[in-house]
């Protein structure tokens, strides 16, 4: 996997300049290229979750070590390919 930060974020359908800039306002932190860098790096590390997701019996195995540096802000279960590689039936 690689470690950098999400690499991008895509939104609905972009009619118009307008409607662009409302799913630019949901993908950016607010200030963004009006900020300087330190600043925008303060506020994106404060307001970004990581969530890994859990799809396997080696993830599940590596929870404690996966939780343990304290970066992690939730863990999401992958049902549908967790369910099957723990013998277990997958119910939504």
């Amino acid at each position: 996997m690689d470690p950098s930060p999400a690499d991008g974020r895509i939104s609905g359908t972009a009619l118009s300049a307008e409607r662009a800039e409302v799913s630019l306002g949901g993908g950016r932190v607010p200030g963004f290229g009006r900020i300087d860098l330190v600043e925008y790096v303060r506020i994106a590390n404060a307001e970004i979750m990581v969530v890994p997701m859990i799809e396997d019996e080696q993830g599940v195995d590596n929870l404690p070590a996966i939780l343990a540096d304290g970066g992690v802000d939730l863990i999401f279960e992958g049902a549908a390919d967790l369910s099957p590689v723990l013998w277990l039936p997958w119910r939504t």
